[in-house]
């Protein structure tokens, strides 16, 4: 009978457990990003009524509309610069639901002489707000300039007959948190009847909203952390294949 050589074989593999399955979880409320948004403002708590915003041509204290400024920062990757959308908490204007039919929108604007001077990007959201203390999402894809000041900017559409307000954290004293070389400049508030912006007060700074980068960020990061080559425990030799010895040949019996 042939004598038959077994095949080689790795001498020095070690038993592999499965790995883990790499989950990322994907939350519906704006709290735990995988990637810091480029500004947001959450709470502990939110506050059932907020920011008014009406319009009104004859009380000076009525707005139309609030902005948030930041600057970007002078220098990085372009994705840090990309924005995809924002997020903003909005509350029915009398505490009633679902509200009346509202016009909101939100956009980005340019930034002359320390006021916001020209619509970027924005979108419009029309309908009923649903209950107390609800997200609403809106879509603003626009790449940002580096060093540059801009506005975030939720309005109520001009002529609407429905007023909304724009949910406070609590504590209210919170102001919006920049990240990654962003800055947070303060916020104004635009009155229809004088048809000017002034600035709002330290405590005015409390509206709960995010501010969202592209999601390339992320899934930059996370296909580098899936590529990454593991390192060899030290000690450990390389894994060389080694032919199994063959069995030292029988002598037969007289």
């Amino acid at each position: 009978m042939p004598h038959v050589v077994p095949s080689p074989v790795a001498s020095c593999l070690p038993r592999l457990a499965a790995p883990a399955a790499t989950v990322l979880a994907l939350s519906a409320a704006p709290t735990a990003l995988a990637v810091p948004d480029i500004m947001n403002n959450f709470g502990t708590s939110y506050t059932a009524g907020g920011t008014e915003l009406s319009f009104s041509t004859t009380n000076p204290s009525d707005c139309d509309r609030k902005a948030y400024l930041f600057t970007t920062p002078g220098s990085g990757a372009a994705s840090l610069f990309t924005v995809e959308s924002a997020r903003v908490m909005l509350n029915s204007a009398n505490a009633s639901y679902p509200s009346a039919s509202i016009s909101a929108r939100a956009a980005i604007w340019s930034v002359s002489a320390g006021a916001p001077s020209a619509e970027l990007v924005g979108e419009t959201f029309t309908g009923s707000i649903p209950a107390a203390n609800t997200w609403q999402s809106f879509n603003l894809s626009i790449v940002l300039s580096p060093n540059t000041q801009y506005a975030f900017m939720l309005s109520i559409v001009g002529g609407s007959t429905a007023s909304f307000k724009w949910a406070n954290v609590r504590p209210i004293e919170i102001t919006p948190t920049a990240y990654n070389g962003y800055s947070f400049d303060g916020n104004l508030l635009y009155s229809n009847s004088l048809s000017q912006w002034s600035a709002g007060p330290s405590t005015s700074s409390g509206n709960a909203f995010a501010l969202v980068p592209s999601p390339g960020a992320l899934a930059v990061g996370a296909v580098a952390a899936l590529l990454a080559p593991s390192r060899r425990r030290r000690g450990t030799p390389a894994c060389r294949l080694t032919p199994r010895s063959r069995p030292a040949a029988r002598t037969a019996p007289r």
